[in-house]
C-alpha cells in the first residue's frame, strides 16, 4: 500500500505538471560518454588481485524549463557498465515545483538515484569493481504545501512530506518517510521584533522490520529580535515526543536553543548558536564568507536522523559551485570510471543522534580553480550501543593548460571507525587530461591510485585505475546518422 500510494502521488503530479508545463521555457543538453576502463585491483583484494577491463557507456542529460506556473530543473546519467556483477548505475538529480493554485497551493517534488555503500565497515571502491559493497538507491518524494497571511498579521504554512528509497537488492530495506508541519510566523515588516510557533509530525516505516520504525514529534515557539541590519539575536523553547526501539527510556522532553545572527555586509554571515536536547546540550554554527575570487562556508549541527538519506540533492550531481557558478555536472571525472561513493552515505537502520561538521572552501582564477572539502561525522545509534565516525577530506585543482586543453588533480583522505576500535584510512589521488576534439567533443585519459590500510586482517588493498573517456554531443550524433531531433 505504501508504494502504491506513492506511485498514485507521483502519477498526478506528472499528470498536472504537464497541464501546467505548457508555453514553459526549455532548454536541454544530451551527451554521450564512453569509456574504456582498466582496474588492476577488481575485487580490491589485499593478496588475490585481478585485472579487468570495463566498458561504460552512459548517456548523459541536463533540462531546465521554467514557466508562469512550474520549474523544472534535473540531470542524469544512465551507465551502463560491461564485466561487472551489475551493469546498470543510473545517477539522477531532479527537482520540480508547481503552483496550483496562485499564491496559496504548491506542490514540489524531488528524485534521485546514486551509489551507496551497503556497509561502511568494508571496501566499496568504484561501480567498476567487483566488491559487493555498492548499490544503487531511489529516492521520491512528494511535497505538497499551502500558504496563506492572516490579515496581515501572521503567516500560515501547512506542508505533507511523502518520501520513498528504494534499494537493489535485499541488503537494505526500502522505507517510506511521512511528514506533516506547520509554521505560523509574523507577517514581514512590523518592526524588529519576530515570532513564530512551529510543529513538526515524521514518521520513517522500514519495509521488511518495523522494530526500527522512528516517530518523531515536536512543538517550538521562537522570539527574534534585530538589533540593526547586521544584528539579530534568537530564541526557541518547546518539547519534543519520539518513539522508537532504543537502549534509553529517554527519548524525548524539552527543547531550547539560544543564538545570534551578524551579517556586517552581504559577503560575511555567521550563525552562533547553543541549545539542548535529550541527547545533551550541543552547539551550532554557520559561516559563509565571500570576497572576490574565494568563497568559504563552515556548519556544524547535531540532530535526531531516522536512518539516512539524502536531503540535498543537489550534491550528488551539482550543476553549481558552492559559490552559486554554474558547472558541468558530468565534468572532472564524474564517470571515468572511477568515482567516489561516499561512506558518509551508508543507509543504516534506526534512529541515530549524528553530529556532522563540514567544510567547504574555492578558490578560482582566470585560468585555475581549487576546491576543498571535508566532512567529519559522529552517529550513535539508539537502539544499540553502535557508533560510526567517519572523517573525509577531498582537494581539487583545475587548470586550463591551453585553449583546448586542460589539467585536473585530486587528492582524497577518508577515515572510517566504530566502537571496536575499528579503523580503516583510504586514499586516493587523481590526475587527468582533457582534449577538447571539436566544439561537441572531449577526450579525456585519467590516471587514479587507491590505498586502504586497515587494522583488521586481509582488508586492506591497493588498486591502480585507468579510464580513456570520449565524451560527444547525442544531438550532434542522432543528426549525422539521419534524425533530426
Amino acid at each position: 500500500m505504501k508504494v502504491l500510494g506513492t506511485r498514485l502521488a507521483w502519477t498526478a503530479l506528472l499528470s498536472m505538471m504537464v497541464q501546467v508545463a505548457h508555453g514553459a521555457r526549455w532548454t536541454h543538453e544530451e551527451s554521450l560518454m564512453v569509456s574504456e576502463a582498466y582496474t588492476d585491483n577488481v575485487s580490491l583484494s589485499e593478496n588475490d588481485r585481478e585485472g579487468r577491463w570495463a566498458t561504460i557507456i552512459s548517456p548523459n542529460f541536463t533540462i531546465n524549463g521554467e514557466g508562469r506556473r512550474v520549474r523544472l530543473s534535473a540531470a542524469g546519467a544512465l551507465q551502463f557498465i560491461s564485466n561487472s556483477n551489475q551493469t546498470f548505475y543510473p545517477i539522477l538529480r531532479a527537482q520540480a515545483s508547481v503552483e496550483m493554485v496562485k499564491q496559496h497551493f504548491f506542490i514540489d517534488a524531488n528524485a534521485s538515484a546514486s551509489q551507496i555503500t551497503v556497509n561502511p565497515l568494508r571496501p566499496a571502491g568504484s561501480p567498476i569493481n567487483d566488491t559487493g559493497n555498492i548499490t544503487t538507491n531511489y529516492h521520491l518524494s512528494i511535497n505538497p504545501y499551502f500558504v496563506t497571511r492572516l490579515d496581515d498579521v501572521a503567516d500560515l504554512r501547512l506542508d505533507y512530506r511523502l518520501g520513498h528509497d528504494f534499494y537493489v537488492g535485499n541488503e537494505i530495506n526500502d522505507r517510506s518517510t511521512h511528514d506533516l508541519r506547520f509554521s505560523l510566523s509574523d507577517a514581514a515588516g512590523f518592526g524588529p521584533l519576530s515570532w513564530g510557533l512551529m510543529g513538526d509530525y515524521s514518521k520513517t516505516y522500514y519495509d521488511s522490520d518495523n522494530r526500527t520504525d522512528t516517530t518523531r514529534k515536536s512543538l517550538q515557539a521562537r522570539v527574534g529580535y534585530s538589533f540593526d541590519r547586521t544584528l539579530s539575536a534568537y530564541a526557541s523553547v518547546g518539547r519534543e515526543w519520539n518513539q522508537y526501539t532504543g537502549s534509553t527510556t529517554r527519548n524525548g522532553g524539552e527543547i531550547w536553543q539560544v543564538g545570534m545572527i551578524w551579517q556586517p555586509n552581504p559577503r560575511f554571515s555567521l550563525d552562533l548558536g547553543y541549545g539542548y536536547r535529550f541527547f545533551g546540550h550541543h552547539p551550532s554554527v554557520a559561516i559563509s564568507y565571500r570576497h572576490r575570487h574565494s568563497t568559504f562556508k563552515l556548519r556544524y549541527k547535531e540532530d535526531l536522523e531516522s536512518g539516512y538519506y539524502n536531503t540535498n540533492i543537489g550534491d550528488i550531481l551539482p550543476d553549481q559551485d558552492i559559490a552559486g557558478n554554474p558547472q558541468n555536472p558530468f565534468g572532472g571525472g564524474q564517470l571515468d570510471g572511477g568515482g567516489r561513493v561516499n561512506v558518509a552515505d551508508a543507509a543504516l537502520e534506526g534512529a541515530n543522534v549524528n553530529r556532522v561538521l563540514r567544510g567547504d572552501y574555492l578558490l578560482t582564477g582566470k585560468r585555475s580553480r581549487l576546491s576543498l572539502s571535508g566532512t567529519y561525522s559522529f552517529r550513535t545509534w539508539e537502539a544499540r550501543p553502535d557508533e560510526l565516525r567517519e572523517l573525509d577530506l577531498y582537494a581539487r585543482f583545475d587548470r586550463q593548460l591551453a585553449k583546448n586543453f586542460s589539467l585536473d588533480l585530486g587528492l582524497g583522505w577518508s577515515r572510517t571507525e566504530d566502537e571496536t576500535d575499528f579503523r580503516a584510512d583510504t586514499w586516493d589521488a587523481r590526475v587527468a587530461v582533457n582534449r577538447r576534439l571539436g566544439r561537441y567533443t572531449t577526450l579525456r585519459f585519467s590516471y587514479t591510485y587507491a590505498q586502504r590500510d586497515s587494522n583488521r586482517p586481509d582488508d586492506d588493498y591497493r588498486e591502480n585505475r585507468l579510464a580513456l573517456v570520449l565524451n560527444t554531443s547525442l544531438r550532434k550524433l542522432l543528426r549525422q546518422a539521419g534524425w533530426r531531433p
